[in-house]
């Protein structure tokens, strides 16, 4: 559980390293291996070591999805066969057979409310921290000089009336990718100040969804902001029409 919760903790303090087994321009795949590429293999270790010790194979779940998923990984493997540049297309199919393997992991060993809550604390802690790193950039006006945890030299500046404004990306790179990582969260740690917990945990998400908040707003970015306002038009509407919740803005 240690080295699960660190995973998950990790997830936007990502470090990738590439092997540059050939030319590619800025933005192309690239086929290389990330520090929660090494974590997720010892995770996976650990977990068939219990299977076998314990004689509990039975446990092993083929997830829900997972067909659909593979079917997609499959015809990406199949368009390598007209494709212009098979090497980089197998680089994108590798990539996506990395995400089923942390989906099926996710899928067999998060099955309990405890799971869940733990799940849910290490990601509200690894977007407090990271919302840190980006007050830092903003105070600074550019990069921190993290590169082994994510952080890329890339051009972030925005002009506005004759004034050029800094656009933080955390560690994520790019304000873009940090602002989707955004979007995807918030909606969690609103959810999670609806639920029953405990005192921790409520203050861990209200200072996650105060700190990511501001964070949302210095990225600029509007594709987001955008994200972020669907997401949460969807998680209002199902608390009022199907949770039967009165909001305060709603008569």
């Amino acid at each position: 559980r240690i080295i699960f919760s660190f995973f998950i903790f990790m997830i936007p303090l990502n470090a990738d390293f590439h092997w540059h087994l050939v030319e590619v321009t800025s933005g192309t795949q690239e086929l290389g291996i990330s520090t929660l590429d090494i974590f997720l293999s010892f995770l996976y270790l650990s977990w068939f070591f219990r299977v076998v010790v314990e004689q509990k194979a039975g446990d092993i779940q083929w997830p829900s999805g997972g067909l659909l998923f593979t079917g997609f990984i499959l015809w990406g493997a199949l368009s390598m066969l007209n494709a212009r540049e098979p090497l980089l297309s197998f680089f994108s199919v590798a990539m996506l057979i990395k995400s089923f393997l942390y989906y099926f992991y996710f899928a067999n060993n998060i099955r309990t409310r405890e799971d869940l809550w733990l799940v849910a604390r290490c990601l509200m802690a690894g977007l407090i921290v990271e919302s840190f790193i980006g007050f830092a950039q903003h105070a600074k006006g550019g990069n921190l000089g993290l590169a082994a945890l994510g952080e890329r030299p890339i051009e972030k500046e925005l002009a506005l009336s004759g004034e050029t404004v800094y656009r933080i990306g955390g560690t994520l790179g790019h304000p873009n990718e940090f602002g989707g990582y955004l979007a995807s969260l918030l909606p969690l740690t609103l959810a999670l100040n609806f639920t029953k917990s405990d005192k921790a945990s409520r203050l861990l998400s209200l200072a996650a969804l105060f700190f990511g908040s501001v964070m949302m707003v210095l990225t600029l970015s509007r594709s987001a902001w955008y994200g972020l306002v669907i997401a949460l038009a969807v998680f209002l509407a199902w608390l009022v029409i199907f949770e039967k919740k009165r909001l305060p803005f709603v008569p």
